[in-house]
């Protein structure tokens, strides 16, 4: 009989908890970070992936270079040719005029200039895919910047032939790492930016979101506290955009256990 009161009594209090971990974890699902995309993409090898850099680093624009070469051909046929003039004899005046008499007709007008089509802005070039930067012994070395042949771009500093150091990486599908690398992997602190407008601050470990940091989503929630692989992984503050927090330890992005804070309280 004592057992049954006792029961009763605390199935209330039971009741409430599972109900509050059921909603908070309904309000945590689908805020899993997907693995970032491999950084460690090759052009035609491992050494073999970057240009030397050219003799003459300063390059003509392309109606520039037009008309230097029309200049050198006009150098080589005075070469072969001495007796040719150094420029065109100009027409005569009068065979001018008869020209002029013939184009122009004095019963007709001139025709209206018809209005130009807007020009749209020239799209920029994209890069061409290859490295160009610094290189010692056949490895990228120092300072350089590479385009892969999927749009990816890395422009930072490299050492023995991998990303070490800091530098920045745009993937081809927009997004963005800010930070330090080693091994060829994001290592240390850095940013992270979404195309959809979420972004992440904090510390990576091995190529992935590891240690503590503060992700902002899309929908203006956040979360700050510990990570491990993308997941919510220790103690961490998961809060909504209408000021609703959560306060707890996490285990692979699910509720282990809730923290009091002083205002729960209160």
């Amino acid at each position: 009989m004592k057992l049954f009161f006792l029961l009763f009594i605390l199935f209330p209090f039971f009741a409430s908890a599972s109900d509050d971990t059921e909603s908070a974890e309904s309000l945590t699902e689908g805020r899993e970070i997907a693995p970032l995309p491999k950084t460690d993409e090759r052009i035609n090898g491992y050494r073999e992936d970057y240009k030397k850099p050219k003799e003459n680093l300063i390059e003509l624009p392309k109606k520039y270079r037009k008309k230097e070469k029309s200049k050198k051909e006009k150098t080589v046929l005075r070469e072969e040719n001495p007796k040719l003039p150094e420029t065109a004899p100009k027409p005569s005046e009068e065979a001018e005029k008869t020209e002029e008499n013939k184009n122009v007709s004095h019963e007709t007008l001139p025709p209206k200039a018809e209005p130009k089509p807007e020009q749209k802005p020239a799209e920029k070039p994209k890069p061409k895919p290859g490295y160009y930067g610094e290189t010692f012994d056949g490895l990228r070395d120092g300072k350089g910047k590479l385009v892969l042949e999927n749009g990816d771009i890395y422009e930072g500093y490299w050492r023995e032939g991998q990303k070490d150091g800091h530098g920045i990486y745009v993937y081809a599908n927009g997004i963005k790492y800010n930070g330090t690398w080693k091994n060829d992997r994001m290592d240390g602190y850095g940013s992270l930016i979404f195309p959809d407008g979420s972004s992440y601050y904090g510390e990576f470990e091995d190529g992935a979101i590891s240690g503590t940091g503060t992700f902002k989503y899309a929908d203006k929630a956040e979360y700050s506290g510990e990570w491990k692989n993308g997941k919510w992984h220790g103690r961490g503050r998961f809060r909504l955009a209408n000021g609703r927090e959560i306060n707890a330890v996490f285990c692979d992005q699910q509720i282990v256990e809730f923290i009091k804070t002083e205002e729960d309280s209160e």
